[in-house]
């Protein structure tokens, strides 16, 4: 009869141990790579970050937490990924991996995380642990048949052209990105190593789904990445090389040449679709300029009609962590938004699972108070506070009183959320 589990941090010795317990959940020929990252391609990585159940001296179930520093508006906030819930199958069912997850968030609240981030497709699992939906915005294009590619690639161009990134480019790729989502939720604050390490981008051999846009002048204008989400679990080979996971461009220059780099670079991608797929997927930032892009490519398909899809990808889920300090903090930031707005008046309650907190503007400073029931409040749910915070929601799609809009447009600052394929844990 086994013995009762021992739940612990995972040791520095164990590391293999731990890539066994992965593969064997999710087993695939390359997808040892995939999980050596988490020790060796992370330097956020820290032997506590791995919480184990161990029974009769073998590791039998994990959760893994991917510490990030990531943007919120116009602040930095620190997040837990959580990825690798795993558990061997003969001993699920028996709440190990529970205890494993418990440990987990409170390990991300003693190390003072703000927030809490995990993909899933069994969302009802995660919510008893406080976790809620974060939805996020794609689009799916319909682009034209191969033999029209040629004239997609020259109209509207501006003089851009789009080729394979070199090494030479990379430095200039990794600047685009920072400039294009400076503020932009939930964007990763990335470093060098980050690239190479984590993403995979090899400095001396680029991979040949990145693709920078060139100006006439020959500078790096924008740059666009296609493959697959990281995951374990490939995509299907249809889905292969057709999302476009990353796509910045330069923001100084006019609305109208952002499109047309937008377009050059989504028309180039379109380019490498083979034939019978369902289209051009992006799972990037939907600015307007990108929106525009991708109908002016779909209108120029064989049928001559444009063919845009908005979906909503609900896979993303959150749990804020140490909510009441959390709030405390975005106050400092929102007040300078909140003065500049005309300090309009209203106190927003937010109801959470271990209570509700109310951000109190009716004074001469915001103010977080962690009472409820105050006079006219505005309730938010856990949901719509994380939608609005992170950008999910405008704040008009949350009430339809002018006020309440003022006092929320005063606070939150709609800037397309994404979290982008190759930073997946």
């Amino acid at each position: 009869m086994s013995s009762e589990p021992i739940y612990r941090e995972m040791h520095t010795a164990e590391k293999n141990d731990l890539l066994n317990l992965w593969l064997t959940t999710w087993p695939g020929e390359h997808n040892e790579p995939y999980f050596r990252r988490y020790f060796y391609g992370d330097r956020e990585w820290l032997p506590y970050y791995t919480q184990v159940a161990e029974v009769d001296g073998k590791i039998v179930s994990s959760v893994q937490i991917c510490k990030r520093t990531v943007w919120c508006g116009g602040t930095l906030l620190t997040m837990g990924g959580i990825a690798n819930v795993a558990t061997l199958p003969e001993y699920r069912g028996k709440g190990i991996n529970s205890a494993c997850m418990e440990r987990a968030i409170h390990v991300m609240e003693a190390d003072a995380m703000d927030f809490s981030l995990l993909f899933t497709g069994i969302p009802d699992y995660y919510q008893k642990y406080g976790y809620c939906r974060l939805n996020r915005q794609r689009l799916t294009v319909v682009t034209a048949a191969e033999h029209n590619l040629a004239a997609m690639l020259s109209a509207q161009s501006n003089g851009v052209s789009v080729r394979r990134a070199t090494s030479s480019d990379l430095p200039r790729v990794r600047q685009l990105y920072t400039e294009f989502n400076y503020g932009r939720s939930i964007s990763v604050d990335r470093w060098e190593a980050y690239w190479r390490d984590w993403m995979r981008i090899d400095p001396a051999n680029p991979p040949q789904e990145l693709t920078v846009a060139v100006g006439m002048d020959g500078s790096i204008v924008g740059y666009l990445l296609t493959g697959t989400f990281s995951s374990a679990i490939p995509y299907q080979a249809a889905d292969a090389g057709v999302r476009v996971l990353e796509l910045a461009v330069d923001c100084t220059l006019t609305r109208d040449m952002q499109v047309s780099i937008n377009l050059a670079l989504l028309s180039e991608a379109a380019s490498r679709i083979g034939t019978g797929n369902a289209g051009l997927i992006l799972e990037t930032a939907l600015t307007p300029e990108v929106n525009e892009a991708c109908m002016q490519l779909a209108s120029r398909n064989a049928a001559g009609s444009p063919d845009v899809c908005l979906s909503v990808s609900s896979a993303a889920m959150v749990r804020l962590l140490r909510p009441e300090q959390l709030l405390r903090s975005l106050c400092i930031t929102w007040s300078e938004r909140w003065f500049h707005a005309g300090r309009p008046k209203g106190v927003i309650q937010v109801d959470l699972d271990a209570g509700s907190l109310c951000i109190d503007a009716t004074g001469s400073m915001l103010s977080v108070v962690a009472e409820a029931g105050a006079t006219n409040a505005l309730r938010l749910t856990q949901e719509q506070f994380v939608g609005l915070l992170f950008g999910a929601y405008r704040p008009e799609a949350i009430v339809p009183g002018v006020n309440d809009q003022c006092l929320l447009e005063a606070l939150f600052t709609y800037r397309g959320m994404i979290y982008y394929g190759k930073d997946g844990f």
